[in-house]
């Protein structure tokens, strides 16, 4: 069974939550933000609280075509 963050994937959502890119890349939290921290992943910061990560990097990371 497909969990949602896959389902989203396929769907072609263009934006993610922190979780669901966890999820798709299986790293931790701690780990996506030191990759955010560090610039080696780009995400968004969408209010005080909340960072989203447009699929382009994604992509671009995972190195799939379209990036």
């Amino acid at each position: 069974m497909k969990s949602q963050a896959e389902k989203n994937w396929e769907g072609g959502r263009m934006v993610f939550t922190i979780a669901e890119t966890c999820k798709i890349l299986g790293v931790s939290r701690n780990t996506l933000a030191n990759m955010i921290a560090l610039g080696q992943f780009k995400a968004i910061k969408a209010s005080e609280r909340r960072w989203l990560v447009p699929r382009w990097s994604l992509e671009q990371f995972l190195g799939k075509p379209g990036a």
